[in-house]
């Protein structure tokens, strides 16, 4: 990942900005936007400071933009199929109380760890877990019977209100500042965290990787806000948010297990929709939050709770800068130890048109401007063109009526000269003069006698033969000047062309003898 990461803060609704937080090689730079100002402003005072800082710094682009999960929810739904683009269009239809129906549980009921309401108009949509593979070329994808069950499936579904995101994407392009991937926190804490992603460098043979087990990273914020992350080898699968009292990091044992309890009740929830639970549980306390005996009797709440996972906490100064610094490590041979995978972006922001899609558009327009001159000066050329030549056909249609009438003279209409000489010439065929038309001379049947004749000259191979209508021309090539002296009395045998003697050549190569013929009269009536 090159470049420094910056993390968007928004407020609770996610739909305007308050915060960003530059992080780059083991520092951190925060700016928080002036409560006076106005949505648009927020963005354009936020994209200002990212690029002074840009500058200062590297010169370059942003490596990864993130997004807090302010205005974000993440929720099962009953989809048609497992297709993304059917995913999301199922999930654009339904209506917003679909979203998190087992949140209206009882035992849920006046928790503040519902999701907030997603806006429709102005939210990505992600399908979580694994995707499916794109068919290879075009064309119609018939599923067969096999296929059935994956009719009607449960489905993870992310939505993001992201507004502010794509306004702040947009006003970076425009300073020519790139962006090399936009994700979530969530999908950040599950490629940083999670062993079973980290890449195994090839130059360390004793090098070996985690196991691969569904882990859970939960993630606390100074703020008392819980974020945790299902991770199936560093892919989101799964994700959650949740407050918590601050005594449940302190002195307090009922906050404790009212807020692990809490965090577990969406744990079984997800569990029972998707077949599957952790297996690993790595939890992210900052260390100025509450007591060191707290959070560690947080940390031991959650593993009784979930007994049948190993539970690790890890206490660091800031879990967020934390996360990303993990995503910016290398290993010993230079190539990212841990990095938010392609697929883990959130494709619609990811994908958003920039100034090269822009400068792209406008050179396919030029191109397609300059396609449509070349076609205005191809057709006014081709126009020019057929006036020319009905022009010069007029020109000799009048000719050739003149020559009509100047030959037929009194028998020709004036107004219809072609039909004239048409009838004309009927005439004389009728009357049969001038009628006889001469068959062609018997071309095939003429080689077959020529053949029949060079089967028994000895010592003679044929060279070239041509058969035309008026002469008729034949090389051969003997082997002894007496083999080419005895060829022209076989050949004066022949039936349907009269041979000459032939001229004999003798060369330091070979011996060739030419022979000229013209089709005997005779044969005339018997043309093929």
């Amino acid at each position: 990942m090159r470049g420094p990461t910056v993390y968007l803060e928004r407020d609770p609704s996610g739909q305007r900005l308050i915060g960003i937080r530059l992080i780059g090689d083991q520092e951190e730079e925060r700016y928080s936007v002036p409560e006076d100002a106005t949505p648009i402003e927020a963005i354009r005072f936020g994209a200002e400071w990212i690029r002074t800082r840009i500058d200062a710094k590297s010169g370059g682009g942003i490596g990864m933009l993130c997004l807090d999960p302010r205005g974000a929810v993440c929720s099962w739904l009953d989809v048609p199929s497992s297709e993304e683009s059917v995913i999301k269009a199922a999930v654009r239809q339904k209506p917003s109380g679909a979203w998190g129906d087992w949140s209206s549980m009882p035992a849920m009921a006046g928790s503040e760890s519902v999701e907030s309401l997603v806006p429709v108009g102005a939210s990505s949509l992600e399908p979580l877990g694994d995707k499916p593979a794109k068919p290879s070329g075009q064309g119609l994808v018939l599923k067969s019977k096999a296929d059935a069950s994956n009719v009607h499936r449960r489905a993870a579904i992310l939505a993001v209100g992201d507004l502010p995101v794509r306004l702040m994407i947009d006003a970076l392009d425009e300073m020519k500042i790139e962006v090399g991937q936009v994700t979530s926190l969530w999908h950040a804490m599950a490629s940083a965290w999670d062993p079973a992603a980290e890449a195994k460098d090839n130059a360390d043979p004793l090098a070996s990787g985690a196991a691969a087990v569904d882990t859970a990273i939960v993630l606390i914020e100074a703020t008392g806000r819980v974020q945790w992350a299902w991770s199936d080898t560093g892919k989101l699968v799964a994700s959650g948010s949740a407050m918590v009292e601050q005594d449940a990091f302190t002195g307090d044992a009922n906050a404790r297990t009212f807020g692990s309890g809490r965090l577990a009740m969406d744990w079984l929830a997800w569990t029972a929709q998707l077949g599957r639970s952790p297996r690993r549980v790595f939890c992210l306390i900052d260390t100025d939050h509450g007591s060191a005996g707290g959070s560690g009797e947080f940390g031991q709440a959650i593993s009784n709770i979930w007994p049948s996972a190993a539970v690790d906490l890890v206490p660091v100064d800031d879990p967020i800068v934390t996360t990303f610094l993990r995503l910016q490590e290398r290993t010993p041979g230079g190539k990212p130890k841990r990095q938010v995978a392609g697929s883990q972006q959130i494709s619609s922001l990811a994908k958003r048109p920039g100034r090269a899609h822009r400068g792209m558009y406008r050179w396919i327009a030029g191109a397609i401007m300059i396609g449509a001159i070349g076609l205005g000066v191809l057709g006014y050329k081709a126009r020019a063109s057929g006036e020319e030549a009905a022009k010069e056909a007029a020109t000799i249609a009048a000719t050739t009526n003149s020559l009509i009438l100047s030959e037929l003279g009194e028998n020709a209409d004036p107004g219809f000269a072609v039909i004239s000489l048409q009838a004309e010439l009927d005439r004389l065929r009728a009357e049969g003069q001038n009628t006889d038309v001469r068959q062609a001379w018997p071309v095939l049947q003429a080689i077959d006698d020529v053949s029949f004749w060079l089967a028994n000259m000895s010592g003679v191979e044929l060279d070239s033969l041509l058969l035309d209508q008026t002469a008729n021309v034949l090389k051969l090539e003997a082997d002894s000047t007496a083999s080419a002296e005895a060829a022209p009395d076989m050949l004066k045998n022949a039936e349907l062309i009269n041979w000459d003697d032939g001229v004999i050549r003798t060369t330091a190569n070979a011996t060739r003898i030419s022979f000229t013929g013209f089709w005997r009269e005779s044969q005339e009536e018997g043309g093929q």
